[in-house]
């Protein structure tokens, strides 16, 4: 469905809503595995939201460009990535988007090695969740600080992060 829409944008010359549907595939075809044509589509997503200045959306590529790149093992080009989306997206003053590109941030982290890094962006980005009652979101901070802790050896600490996410 997303890549006929990206085929008529193309056809209309409506850059936006291309750039729009792109990142849509983009996402799609991530989750379906496709990471060759993930990144492709939100590559190109990327570079037209970045040139009409659309700043919100551009974090929104970024942030699934982070996804892709993490998932082929290219890690350096996913900390850029999932970093460039989290200033994008504390500019932009999205409290909720911000806190989430720093659970993706620390995920990525734990995964590169170095849990003791993460322990800081996840407990940030708990504290804003929790005020601002973004349940779902919280649940997954939840479980990467659980997986945080297990990779730095902390099962205490990780029982105690379980324990505070099994009511939400």
């Amino acid at each position: 469905m997303f890549a006929q829409l990206v085929d008529t944008c193309r056809e209309m010359g409506a850059k936006d809503r291309l750039a729009l549907q792109l990142g849509n595939l983009g996402d799609t075809l991530f989750f379906e595995g496709d990471l060759w044509g993930a990144e492709k589509a939100l590559g190109e997503a990327r570079a037209l939201d970045s040139a009409a200045g659309l700043k919100r959306q551009l974090s929104y590529d970024l942030a699934g460009l982070g996804e892709v790149f993490q998932a082929e093992g290219k890690l350096p080009d996913a900390r850029q990535a999932k970093q460039d989306a989290l200033k994008l997206r504390e500019e932009l003053g999205e409290k909720n988007d911000a806190a989430d590109a720093r659970i993706a941030l620390a995920d990525l982290t734990v995964e590169d090695g170095h849990p003791e890094q993460s322990e800081a962006l996840l407990t940030n980005a708990l504290a804003e969740l929790e005020s601002l009652k973004a349940i779902d979101d919280e649940a997954e901070g939840y479980v990467t600080l659980v997986r945080c802790f297990l990779s730095a050896g902390k099962s205490s600490e990780a029982g105690k992060a379980a324990a505070k996410a099994a009511p939400i």
